[in-house]
């Protein structure tokens, strides 16, 4: 039986696979590439939130923008009021911005709190009702993820609090005031919760990944391990 949203490669199998395919000179220090995010394909949305869609593609653009400043205070406002962003098109760029500025760990974890709440819209293409937003998920979970998991994969038990933390916050600030087209509030909750409960189970096999063997494959290919590689600041108490 294909499990929902079965055509994607479960995120336990997928992370595993990042984190193991790079090589770099094992004479070299392992440095992970700048995480640029592109623009996702365009997607329908239900009729406006309270939240002006001028507003949010202007946080959008300011956390993208190559002025440090700039980023910095979208930043705030975004970790602010994370609710008011898109999963699918407002969080990508929040985690290329704090990539961008060093903030990895908090990147890594916004990442998982994106793969989590953006997972409901994909579910919801998979039940034919969607706009398109599996495939924009699918694409920024590539970009960010082949960045990102095999960074985290150099601590593989600060990789898994990281990813717990994520999935525990992302279920207590509310959700995004729209929802895909064709949807009631009655489905959508549901979908939500079916699309919760099936992340949390994919991600739960991480928990229980050989941290050995993962350190010993990635010693054979010359990749730091025991340690985080410039983390940056660490999670806020509240993330959790």
């Amino acid at each position: 039986m294909v499990p929902p949203g079965g055509r994607q490669m479960t995120v336990a199998l997928l992370l595993l696979l990042q984190a193991a395919d790079s090589t770099v000179n094992p004479t070299t220090r392992a440095t992970a590439p700048d995480l640029v995010v592109t623009a996702p394909p365009m997607i329908t949305l239900s009729p406006p939130a309270p939240i002006l869609p001028s507003w949010e593609d202007m946080l959008v653009e300011q956390l993208k923008s190559d002025d440090r400043n700039v980023r910095e205070r979208a930043i705030g406002i975004a970790l602010g009021a994370p609710y008011a962003l898109s999963p699918l098109t407002g969080y990508p760029p929040l985690v290329g911005a704090l990539w961008r500025d060093g903030r990895r760990m908090q990147a890594a974890f916004w990442f998982y709190v994106f793969q989590e709440r953006s997972a409901a819209w994909a579910l919801a293409d998979d039940d034919g009702r969607g706009s398109g937003a599996a495939a924009v998920r699918t694409a920024m979970n590539d970009q960010l993820g082949q960045v990102i998991n095999p960074w985290a994969a150099g601590d593989v038990s600060a990789w898994k609090r990281i990813a717990a933390r994520a999935v525990s916050y992302e279920a207590k600030f509310p959700l995004y005031a729209r929802r895909p087209d064709a949807m009631t509030l009655h489905d959508w909750l549901a979908t939500v919760d079916h699309a919760r409960a099936s992340y949390r189970e994919q991600l739960g096999q991480l928990q229980s990944v050989d941290a050995e063997a993962i350190a010993d494959s990635r010693k054979q290919r010359g990749l730091a391990t025991g340690s985080l590689q410039d983390p940056g600041p660490p999670l806020p108490d509240e993330w959790q």
